[in-house]
């Protein structure tokens, strides 16, 4: 038996494979006395190997040429989060008419709001979504013989790239890197043209940086709030 628990022992502490090491174990040997045994000193390597080796055995050749192997598979933080959820609902939009000259002036004199985004959804008379327009597309028009009095709307992009609150954080990452854009104005399903929301990569990071805190903050838990 003792030879039995530390082979097995042995094997599950070096490649992390407890469940099989134990059926192996079993079917090797059909001792079925010494399952108990094989089971506690299997689970304990497996313990001791996770606190003080990063890799297992299958990993660790891998680990050593520069690659990171993952231990453990988690879901994806942009597939189970919805667009709704990370949104920027405070929305910093512009005039469509608006003169290039009007909005470079604005971030001269370090609008605060304006100031701190990298593009603005660009609307019409009535408040619809009409196009969208970017620092670098300001900075191109500038350089432009006459661009300073050119409109927004014609600085911008009126073909403009949207997402729908209902999307999962995913789709409207793989929109954005499929269209090299870093922002996606959110409209809705029912009117394409209304504006509810905005997408940005401070928003994709966020999405981020909960998916961290939920796997590295722990709750106090009972006995923390018993002692209180």
């Amino acid at each position: 038996m003792a030879a039995l628990v530390g082979m097995a022992a042995m094997f599950a502490g070096a490649s992390r494979a407890l469940l099989a090491t134990i059926i192996f174990a079993f079917e090797t040997t059909h001792q079925s006395n010494c399952l108990l045994a094989v089971l506690i000193g299997s689970t304990l390597a497996v313990f001791v190997a996770r606190l003080l080796m990063q890799n297992s055995i299958m990993t660790e050749k891998i680990a050593r040429r520069g690659l990171k192997i993952p231990q453990d598979y988690d879901a994806d933080a942009f597939e189970r989060t919805k667009v709704s959820t990370i949104m920027d609902t405070r929305i910093k939009t512009l005039s469509a008419s608006l003169s290039v000259a009007e909005l470079a002036d604005l971030l001269a004199r370090h609008d605060p709001v304006t100031s701190a985004h990298q593009g603005w959804p660009l609307v019409n008379a009535s408040g619809h979504l009409a196009g969208i327009v970017t620092r670098s597309d300001l900075i191109r028009a500038i350089d432009r013989t006459g661009g300073r009095n050119m409109p927004l709307i014609e600085a911008g992009n009126s073909a403009v790239v949207t997402a729908y609150p209902d999307e999962t954080v995913l789709d409207g990452v793989a929109r954005m890197l499929s269209h090299n854009i870093g922002r996606l104005p959110v409209v809705s399903r029912e009117d394409p043209k209304k504006l509810v929301g905005y997408l940005s990569r401070t928003s994709l990071l966020s999405a981020r940086l909960a998916s961290i805190k939920d796997e590295t903050v722990r709750d106090a838990g009972w006995y923390s709030a018993w002692k209180r």
